[in-house]
């Protein structure tokens, strides 16, 4: 049964992700796309969140917690997409927003998750 949940959330997760990437699509910063930075950002912000409320709340439903974490975070945060942008931005020869880009991704996404988890 939990294949169910964690399907559900993909697709939501999945659908969010388009939804703000459309959003931002316009939205460039240094050269970086801001809405693959949004997504990821969000994302271990959430992760952090739902896991730290997995495991300080265990009558929550392990169901509910993986549709949350594997399918909705899974499907919404793209390290693909990340490692693709990165990769084409140091072939464009914008080696420094390729770092500022890889600094704020890992640097940042670390923080949020870590503070996402200590909120719940």
């Amino acid at each position: 049964m939990n294949w169910l949940f964690i399907m559900l959330g993909g697709a939501i997760g999945a659908l969010s992700r388009y939804g703000v990437a459309q959003l931002l699509s316009g939205i460039r910063l240094l050269s970086m796309p801001v809405g693959t930075i949004t997504v990821n950002l969000l994302g271990c912000f959430l992760l952090g969140f739902f896991t730290g409320f997995g495991t300080a709340h265990t009558h929550i439903p392990r169901s509910l917690i993986l549709m949350l974490t594997v399918g909705f975070c899974g499907a919404f945060t793209t390290f693909s997409t990340f490692s693709a942008e990165s990769v084409n931005a140091i072939q464009a020869g914008n080696v420094w927003q390729t770092a500022v880009y890889l600094a704020i991704s890992v640097g940042i996404g670390f923080v949020l998750f870590w503070w996402g988890k200590s909120l719940a």
